[in-house]
């Protein structure tokens, strides 16, 4: 009976020991980085954008295969061989948003994105994820709105990334700021930004030294990058979603 009694005392010290040496829980780690080294683009052609020249240079690098990131945060599954092309804003000034049609001969093809900083360039996606036929693209239309009732501003606020998809975002004006809206996007590693439609995040009523833990579900220390920071007198002057058109000059253009 002492034998058991012995054995049981052992095994138990061994747990115990086993227990102890497990690390503490820490709470959530950061989200896990989408790997965009997975991402595959075809050689870049260039293709004309004619009455849009001197706004921004397309180039068709189709065709694609990855995430795709045009469905939003909750769609990024990966998809093979797609139509997509580098838009670059070379207007000098930041592009709300950009809509282009071209034509592959036997159908139309759609191209959007929104808040493209001057000088910076963005990989698209066909809309309708269509699937690459020919490389031979003819321009149909384009359609700009440039950026214009909000002040741009990267230096007017601090922005930290922390561990539970949230931007720590700190005023460092000696203003009350009423209506702070980061912008974000997935980054690839030369710098060309990823997806359409933009992420953000709102801050409201920062005044001097505030700090505020803004939500950032689709932020990935690994991936994504901060392209753009916009103070609005009000937040009645935002625009109703991610998706709806910046309030702005808009430029459109129609070549049939």
């Amino acid at each position: 009976m002492k034998k058991w009694i012995c054995i049981l005392l052992a095994l138990i010290t061994v747990l115990a020991a086993g227990c102890a040496g497990q690390p503490e829980e820490t709470g959530p780690t950061r989200p896990v980085g989408t790997p965009l080294a997975s991402l595959s683009f075809g050689e870049e052609k260039n293709i004309t954008a004619e009455d849009l020249s001197g706004a921004v240079e397309i180039m068709n690098i189709s065709p694609y295969s990855g995430i795709y990131l045009e469905g939003g945060p909750a769609l990024k599954v990966r998809e093979e061989n797609l139509y997509a092309v580098k838009i670059t804003n070379t207007s000098g000034k930041t592009i709300a948003n950009i809509n282009l049609i071209y034509n592959d001969g036997t159908q139309d093809l759609n191209f959007y994105a929104e808040m493209i900083p001057a000088g910076q360039s963005i990989y698209v996606v066909e809309k309708e994820m269509k699937f690459f036929v020919s490389a031979d693209l003819n321009y149909v239309s384009g359609e700009i709105t440039y950026l214009e009732k909000a002040t741009e501003n990267m230096e007017a606020v601090e922005i930290t990334p922390t561990r539970n998809s949230t931007l720590m975002v700190k005023n460092v004006t000696e203003s009350e700021l009423a209506c702070v809206v980061i912008y974000y996007r997935k980054v690839v590693e030369d710098g060309t930004l990823l997806g359409g439609p933009v992420y953000s995040t709102v801050c409201e009523e920062l005044g001097p030294d505030d700090e505020y833990e803004a939500e950032a579900e689709s932020w990935q220390d690994s991936s994504c990058k901060v392209i753009n920071v916009l103070i609005y007198d009000s937040v009645e002057d935002l625009p109703i979603s991610n998706h709806e058109t910046i309030p702005g000059e808009t430029t459109p253009t129609d070549t049939n």
